[in-house]
């Protein structure tokens, strides 16, 4: 697994109040489904990686990150408090992820 990833993972879920295994559970509800698509696009975005990739990190099927992923577009194209945040977990890990230089 990709060491970023697991970093985008802890600090997602913990900013929402979850373990990362809560955050990687079967839950389908609204409070599990946001943060983890939020982390799911957040890895593609900074850490890159195949929807395979991202499957496996996140215990999904594929076609369960592409949900994610365009979930997660549409949230940021038309919420712009969602967009803001999003805006600033790309700031802050990119930040963070260069300064470990974890690649």
């Amino acid at each position: 697994m990709n060491p970023k990833h697991v970093v985008i993972l802890n600090r997602i879920a913990v900013d929402h109040g979850f373990t990362p295994q809560m955050l990687l559970a079967r839950r389908r509800d609204w409070a599990f489904c946001k943060p983890r698509q939020m982390a799911i696009y957040l890895c593609r975005r900074i850490a890159g990686g195949s929807n395979s990739e991202l499957a496996i990190v996140f215990e999904r099927h594929r076609g369960a990150i592409i949900h994610a992923l365009r979930t997660a577009q549409n949230d940021i194209d038309t919420m712009p408090g969602y967009a803001t945040t999003v805006d600033n977990y790309i700031r802050h890990f990119e930040a963070v992820l260069n300064q470990k230089g974890t690649s």
